[in-house]
């Protein structure tokens, strides 16, 4: 399955921000006497949900609607949340509201939409989460809404379809990748790598340098008409295997275009890297083929 893109960076900025606005918002306050038996209660009295009605209905007006989840219902979600966190950081002053506002944010993040535009989040679990939270932070109110059975069923996604042309069109172009792949390898092996220091070259280094430079021009024009053998993307429901093993296809692209790279200042690879090049994306075409034949 296609890994869902890493959004935990997101929820440490966004943190790390609130945590600086609960500090310009506490800064200034005198402090409390300390307690002689080092048993204070820490824990913070609910939030007064009214006080954050708009921000809260916006939210769960989303949440709750009685339809499937689009990429754009998740875009704001997470906007909904990250505006609440940051309402609470900036109007609670109370112990324990810096973490509030940290867990709203965590759920923000969450709820974003993957990196690539492809992984969406469960909404179930969102909607879960969300009701977890507000229990426990946020004081009851009548207006809150609440998971029913209509809305469990009206935001249920139908199980996503490959279309079969699509897997033939990603083939097709596989096996021209793979041609080529097998003739970028032989025409490197021919050219063979520098036997000489690139900063004194001499004639016969600075002809394998020409060489190997009428190679590359000649080889990135290759690799780009072959990527036009490339289908149009999936949309961003389509089936995960479909959508990992396109995105195996363009990062194997991509290794082959960088094949005549040398390392540092080299300006011609030695052999090891574009062995390496190619083999790892053979790989990768490899791995396409298997998630396609799944």
């Amino acid at each position: 399955m296609l890994p869902r893109p890493a959004t935990m960076i997101t929820a440490v900025v966004v943190t790390f921000a609130i945590a600086g606005v609960m500090k310009l918002s506490t800064r200034g306050m005198t402090s409390a006497a300390p307690d002689p038996e080092g048993l204070r209660d820490e824990t913070p009295a609910q939030i007064e949900s009214s006080r954050y009605q708009r921000e809260i209905t916006d939210l769960e007006a989303v949440l709750y609607q009685e339809a499937p989840p689009s990429m754009t219902d998740f875009m704001s979600i997470s906007a909904a949340l990250h505006e609440m966190g940051f309402a609470i950081a900036d109007r609670e002053m109370g112990p324990g509201a810096r973490d509030v506002a940290s867990s709203v944010a965590m759920l923000a993040a969450q709820s974003e939409v993957g990196e690539a535009g492809y992984a969406l989040p469960d909404i179930a679990q969102l909607r879960h989460d969300w009701e977890a939270l507000r229990s426990e932070h946020f004081s009851d109110e009548e207006w809150f809404r609440e998971s029913t059975p209509a809305v469990e069923s009206a935001q249920e996604v139908p199980a996503p379809t490959i279309d079969p042309s699509m897997i033939e069109d990603l083939l097709r172009a596989i096996d021209a990748i793979e041609a080529l792949s097998d003739e970028g390898r032989r025409a490197c092996e021919e050219l063979g790598e520098p036997s000489y220091d690139f900063e004194q070259p001499g004639a016969e280094g600075e002809a394998h340098i020409e060489k190997w430079n009428d190679f590359a021009r000649d080889w990135d024009e290759d690799v780009t008409r072959v990527a036009t053998r490339l289908p149009s993307p999936p949309s961003w429901d389509a089936d995960p295997e479909l959508t990992a093993a396109y995105q195996d296809v363009t990062f194997a692209i991509r290794e082959l275009r960088n094949a005549t790279m040398g390392p540092g200042s080299w300006p011609v690879p030695f052999e090891g890297d574009w062995t390496a090049r190619f083999d790892e994306a053979e790989r990768l075409l490899s791995q396409a083929r298997e998630r396609l034949a799944q």
